[in-house]
């Protein structure tokens, strides 16, 4: 691995381990006529601490794991609550019998809450798909083209966002929400005072208005090239997240910005 390091990459080993355990595996059988032999010895003599330690290490291990599996924090609580939250909203407003085209704007995720949007929705009895863009995410069988729906639906992720997208006269507001407390919410406006204050310092205005861009948070805290103070602020705003919005547009409505 290089370069910055994100958690969903750890699961890009699991399978390479499962290569690995299934080489083994192979070599071992491949190798059982000289093998045999040698475990029949160790199995006469020692067969009972051969296998107390099995057990104990086995145990260990599972000791070990639930242990350290307690003290996991589930990542980007957040985005889970801005999906439940939107969906709660939006479910009494939306019909089952349709077919929605789920589109995004997010400077803060990246494309996490639209998959958790699609997905919760569907399991709720409703029929999102996605563009290309989403293939990855929701898998290519909810990939549709605007010309095979029914109606456009955009999640649309914080407030600058948000007030231009409710100024479009082809917009219907769906559901809106806020996954943040309010002790959040004024964190979050004074990590924002302390990055553009601080992005003004170095001569860097250009990231202020790529804040509030698609992606944006994410491009300004690993492209940005920013100071290591100043990358933490933006970290932490990032991690706070920001309000989200449902609009549904007909078919054929512009794109957004």
């Amino acid at each position: 691995m290089f370069g910055e390091f994100f958690e969903y990459v750890i699961r890009w080993t699991w399978p390479l381990a499962a290569l690995w355990v299934a080489i083994s595996a192979a070599a071992i059988w491949r190798n059982a006529d000289f093998l045999r032999p040698r475990l029949a010895v160790v199995s006469q003599s020692h067969r009972g601490n051969v296998a107390a330690v099995i057990i104990v290490v086995c145990m260990a291990i599972g000791v070990a794991g639930v242990a350290k599996a307690s003290q996991a924090e589930m990542a980007y609580r957040p985005d889970s609550r801005l999906i439940g939250g939107l969906a709660d909203a939006a479910e009494p407003k939306l019909e089952q019998d349709k077919t929605y085209l789920l589109r995004r704007f997010d400077p803060a995720s990246l494309g996490g809450t639209a998959y958790g949007t699609v997905l919760e929705l569907e399991r709720r009895g409703f029929h999102l798909v996605v563009e290309s863009w989403g293939q990855a995410g929701v898998m290519p069988h909810r990939v549709r083209s605007e010309a095979a729906v029914d109606s456009v639906l955009w999640l649309v992720v914080g407030d600058p966002a948000i007030q231009a997208f409710a100024a479009r006269p082809d917009a219907r507001l769906i559901a809106e929400f806020d996954p943040r407390s309010a002790s959040d919410i004024a964190r979050a406006s004074d990590l924002r005072r302390q990055l553009e204050s601080g992005l003004a310092a170095i001569d860097r205005r250009d990231l202020i208005d790529a804040l509030d861009s698609q992606y944006g948070q994410t491009i300004v805290i690993f492209f940005g090239g920013l100071p290591p103070d100043l990358k933490q602020i933006a970290s932490e705003l990032n991690d706070l997240r920001l309000q989200g919005a449902l609009f549904e547009v007909p078919v054929g409505s512009p794109l957004f910005p």
